[in-house]
């Protein structure tokens, strides 16, 4: 696992409550946005997630997780996401004929991540469309098309792609993702208490 290689503590949040109490927050997600919103709904996670950006904590959102940050998405149906970053969730050109874009694809960040340009691993249907004060952290060319593969506002950083699953690379953004929002290793950990991620 990506968080263990990074030797960063982590637990599986199960309850609202903890939520709140963690120092720092990372959504995951594969599936489909209106499914996933309504499992969050149904857990009572959708509020302490909103208070927990609120904050100002680290919030890292990947692939599924980042597009729920969005106010919106089209995928199956109009649905309401977290509402965190401004911009709404769209099909991506040419998805509908032929599928989910599987596979790897060059990826360019803008500082302070801009030192790990390279390769990840993506595998989607719908992209962002930002807004407000969403920044583009990443991007990516697909048929001559900018696509937004990163995101950040403040504290809040998502990707479309999988860092995870894209081999060192990927584990040394994520590493230099959460020392940039202030989440350090347990090994790095000393008086100054415990991180949850």
């Amino acid at each position: 696992m990506a968080l263990e290689a990074l030797d960063l503590e982590h637990t599986f949040l199960v309850s609202s409550e903890e939520i709140l109490q963690s120092d720092s927050l990372l959504l995951p997600g594969v599936g489909s946005f209106k499914l996933a919103m309504n499992r969050l709904e149904s857990r009572g996670f959708v509020e302490p997630i909103r208070s927990f950006a609120r904050q100002g904590k680290p919030l890292v959102g990947i692939c599924l997780g980042m597009q729920l940050l969005f106010e919106s998405s089209s995928e199956l149906g109009l649905t309401n996401g977290l509402g965190i970053l401004s911009g709404e969730v769209i099909e991506s050109p040419g998805a509908e004929q032929r599928g989910p874009a599987l596979g790897w694809e060059a990826v360019e960040f803008e500082s302070p991540l801009k030192g790990h340009h390279g390769d990840y691993y993506f595998a989607h249907s719908f992209e962002a469309k930002i807004g407000g004060d969403t920044l583009a952290l990443a991007t990516s060319n697909r048929d001559a098309k900018t696509l937004i593969a990163g995101v950040r506002r403040g504290s809040i950083i998502g990707f479309q792609f999988h860092p995870e699953k894209s081999g060192d690379k990927g584990i040394a953004l994520l590493g230099s993702t959460f020392e940039l929002l202030g989440v350090r290793s347990s090994g790095a950990e000393d008086k100054e208490g415990t991180q949850q991620t």
